[in-house]
Formats: C-alpha cells, structure tokens, sequence
C-alpha cells in the first residue's frame, strides 16, 4: 500500500507522522479511517471507523465530537495491534485531533488530554502511525459517501442509532 492509497479515501489535504513513533520505510499494513460526530453536540456520539474492509463496530454513549473520535481511534488502535500491525496510516477527517496526535499538541480539556495521551501510547504501541487528514468525498470499499453527513447516516443506519434531524 503506498500514498495513492491514501487518495481513494477522500481527498488528502495534509500528512504527518504521529509523534513519539518511527518511520519504518516499509509498506503499509493496513489504512484505517476515521470520522466521528455527535447529534447534537454534545450529545450521542457516532465514532466511525473503517478497517480497510469493513465498518468496525461502535457503540453510542454521550459525549462530544471531539471525544468520538478518540472512541474510533480507539478501536482502530485495538484492531492494529490484535491483526498485529506495526505499520498503519490513519485517514482523519478531525483537523483539530489531527493536530493534536501530529503534535503531541496542546488540550486544555481533561477528558480530550487523556484520551489524547492514550491515543499516542496506543500509536507507540502499534509501531509506525501515518495521519493523512482528508475531506469528502469518501471512498470506502464500494461505499462512496459525498458528505460527512452522508458516511455519518449510513453508519447510523448500519449499527441502529437514532437519528436527529439536520
């Protein structure tokens, strides 16, 4: 896998390398993607994350934007290491989680702090951790979503959340 896989997941506006972690050189394992969103914010959280294969399942609780992408990046991580892969990109739509895995950057929020700090020892433990942060479209698997809105009501649909409406 290389960097033109990156474009097939939506348009790639800025990459980084998470902080504390090395660059292998080596091919990719595998490109997750990550998106999340509350309705409303806050309110009931949508982590999404998608394995490169499949939509990998998430649960609904209360929080914030911010707080479900960290959820998904969670399970991305817990995927990572149990297929044992040490060598993984992660597609963001989140330019401020981006910013924040990138830098090891500042978050004045306890909770987002912690979930931050998780987030990079989880990336450490993975191995090479590649951040691309992309816009729609999206193109995940023969899903291909125009909107963040759209990718958020296919995943709503696909695990049995309640909606709100726009």
């Amino acid at each position: 896998m290389g960097r033109e896989d990156l474009d097939t997941i939506g348009t790639c506006r800025a990459s980084g390398i998470v902080r504390g972690t090395t660059t292998s050189g080596a091919p990719l394992d595998r490109i997750y993607f990550c998106d999340a969103g509350c309705r409303p914010n806050p309110g009931t959280q949508l982590p999404i994350a998608w394995s490169g294969s499949q939509f990998l399942r998430t649960f609904a609780r209360k929080g914030t934007n911010h707080l479900a992408v960290y959820s998904a990046l969670e399970l991305i991580f817990r995927n990572a290491l149990a297929a044992n892969h040490r060598n993984i990109a992660i597609c963001l739509t989140s330019p401020m989680v981006f910013e924040q895995l990138r830098s090891g950057g500042h978050c004045e929020e306890r909770t987002l702090k912690r979930l931050l700090n998780r987030a990079l020892l989880h990336a450490n433990m993975v191995g090479s951790v590649h951040l691309a942060l992309v816009e729609a479209p999206f193109h995940l698997g023969a899903g291909s979503f125009e909107t963040k809105q759209d990718l958020r009501d296919h995943a709503a649909t696909l695990f049995g959340y309640a909606q709100r409406s726009r």
